[in-house]
């Protein structure tokens, strides 16, 4: 018997192997874009933790919390534990100016850090002020008792 009808009432095994294939494979492209992105994600999580640390740790060392001198691999108290803070004090580009670069770092395996943030701040040398203040108090003194 010749086959006269031309409606087809179900897949062919070819056509249900193709959508498998296609399925999978994108499938196994969503799962590689979904993996990159919460790679991004983390990543993106530590540098912004990094980065609020450094702002803090700064703060600290202009308010005179820490002291204002070169220090290398300090650990954070017991809420970042895991991170590290170095600073590095140098004279700035003018005379009473000092240039603060403040790093931190969260170490990986090996020598690579999962993540790290730098900022770089000048401040005035507080050491000037404090020769000044002495200053200006000595004369203030002298000329408060002129015949004395």
């Amino acid at each position: 018997m010749s086959r006269t009808c031309g409606h087809r009432h179900a897949f062919t095994l070819y056509e249900v192997v193709l959508a498998v294939a296609i399925l999978l494979g994108a499938m196994a492209v969503m799962s590689n874009l979904i993996a990159t992105g919460s790679r991004a994600a983390t990543q993106s999580q530590l540098q912004t933790h990094a980065i609020l640390l450094c702002q803090s740790k700064l703060s600290e060392v202009i308010a005179g919390v820490e002291p204002l001198a070169s220090v290398q691999n300090a650990p954070f108290d017991s809420t970042s534990a895991d991170w590290v803070w170095s600073l590095d004090v140098v004279p700035g580009p003018l005379e009473s100016l000092l240039e603060l670069h403040i790093r931190v770092t969260l170490p990986g395996e090996g020598s690579t850090p999962r993540a790290q943030a730098t900022l770089m701040r000048w401040m005035r040398d507080p050491q000037l002020f404090e020769v000044e203040d002495e200053t200006l108090t000595a004369d203030s003194q002298a000329t408060a008792q002129p015949g004395a």
